[in-house]
């Protein structure tokens, strides 16, 4: 596409100057006698640098419509890719609350294993000296046998 362009404009720019060199050419002749020849080449000079100028505007209007077109598809990827971002944002927020609510959870449940271990451990020390109680009522029980 890039190669059709140039050669597209090389050949405006070719007609453009062509023409031009006519105009002067033709007016040359204005001053030899085929003085027809002068205004006719004038007339045809003056008519194709001005194809050339408008061919050169349509494509150039031509070109500034495409670029349109390539800016408007990537504004539109831009915005959707924004909210893709903005979308994943949110989850991350939304995961990041998670995270804080687990660790929460998980301090509480540091705090009541700690208490289910000293309630263990006051449980273990309460049925040790109720052994020790107890084996020593045993003690008193056989060494002073009921009358």
């Amino acid at each position: 596409m890039s190669n059709l362009e140039a050669k597209f404009n090389s050949a405006t720019d070719f007609l453009g100057v062509a023409s031009l060199g006519g105009v002067i050419l033709s007016g040359i002749l204005l001053f030899t006698p085929v003085k027809a020849m002068g205004y006719i080449g004038i007339g045809g000079g003056l008519g194709t640098f001005a194809a050339s100028v408008v061919t050169r505007k349509k494509h150039l209007g031509v070109a500034k419509k495409w670029l349109n077109q390539l800016v408007d598809g990537y504004e539109v990827e831009l915005r959707y890719r924004d909210g893709e971002i903005l979308n994943l944002n949110g989850t991350v927020s939304d995961l990041q609350r998670t995270i804080q609510s687990l660790q929460n959870e998980t301090a509480r449940f540091q705090e009541l294993a700690e208490k289910i271990e000293s309630l263990t451990s006051q449980n273990q020390s309460k049925d040790n000296i109720i052994e020790q109680v107890t084996g020593e009522l045993d003690q008193r029980g056989r060494s002073n046998p009921p009358a």
